[in-house]
């Protein structure tokens, strides 16, 4: 039984960060060098497994990427350390390429590999709050190539979205009529510290990676994203009636008091100097 339950908590925690995976499709951030790597793969997993007491095994969800196909690096104890995508050739991990990029994934400690782990479980869970009491929904944008995601392997850019209820103007050929979108773009451009594994860097010290209430308190030191989403908030609690809508009027009436309370005033338009006209700006 408990190797069942093992088996599924690994399994969906594979699949959490296998949805946003930080190395999918970025072979150029990899080591390539792969010519020096012989034999078949059964052998290279075994000297892995042997060499950095690992286990290594195919993930139970897959994010493809081309013919990448993803493993869990596992500890002793069976608990999973990191997700790594390996190219595959005929149904099989490239031998040299899983060498190369199980070798290069154990330079980082194992220590920091399972606080990344803990990390990423923890910025879910802010995700989730921040979602409930805000409205507003990030995620880490999966498709951008590496060095958008992650500048540098430092930082942690976030897209930040929310719902949203609008009324599109009446036109000669058409009446006036409203339009809803599940997940409008608020931002991108919201960064926190790294929650997830990158080829990048080696070490990851615990003042350099996710802590638990980060997102909230940087969301509420952003004035722009407060006062973006006070709008949104207050054009739902207009235009958000009926069944459009996962939130009633009064709580995005809510939001939108609590968000603009927090941004404070809009900075005033900054004046021209003397002799100099608002258009010479």
């Amino acid at each position: 039984m408990n190797r069942i339950i093992l088996f599924v908590g690994t399994a969906v925690l594979s699949w959490l960060l296998a949805m946003t995976s930080a190395q999918a499709c970025e072979t150029g951030t990899w080591p390539i060098d792969s010519a020096k790597y012989k034999g078949k793969p059964e052998e290279a997993l075994t000297k892995l497994e042997k060499r950095h007491k690992i286990k290594i095994r195919r993930s139970a969800a897959q994010y493809r990427c081309g013919r990448d196909t993803n493993y869990d690096i596992l500890d002793e104890k069976g608990d999973l350390l990191v997700v790594v995508p390996i190219p595959e050739t005929d149904g099989q991990p490239h031998p040299g390429l899983l060498t190369a990029r199980v070798t290069h994934v154990m330079r980082t400690p194992k220590a920091d590999l399972r606080r990344l782990i803990v990390a990423h479980e923890t910025f879910m869970r802010d995700v989730a709050d921040i979602e409930k009491d805000y409205g507003i929904r990030f995620y880490h944008p999966n498709a951008l190539p590496l060095n958008d995601r992650m500048p540098g392997g430092q930082r942690y850019r976030l897209y930040a979205t929310s719902e949203e209820c609008s009324e599109v103007p009446a036109r000669e050929d058409r009446e006036a009529h409203k339009r809803y979108s599940s997940a409008s773009m608020i931002t991108d451009e919201f960064f926190v510290d790294v929650a997830e594994y990158t080829p990048a860097r080696t070490l990851y010290r615990p003042e350099e990676v996710y802590r638990e209430g980060q997102l909230r308190a940087y969301l509420i030191r952003n004035p722009n994203v407060l006062r973006k989403m006070a709008e949104r908030s207050d054009g739902n609690r207009q235009h958000c009636t009926g069944n459009w809508s996962e939130r009633t009027q009064e709580q995005w009436a809510a939001h939108a008091s609590r968000m603009a309370a927090l941004a404070g005033p809009a900075p005033a338009p900054e004046r021209p100097a003397p002799g100099e006209s608002p258009g010479d700006q």
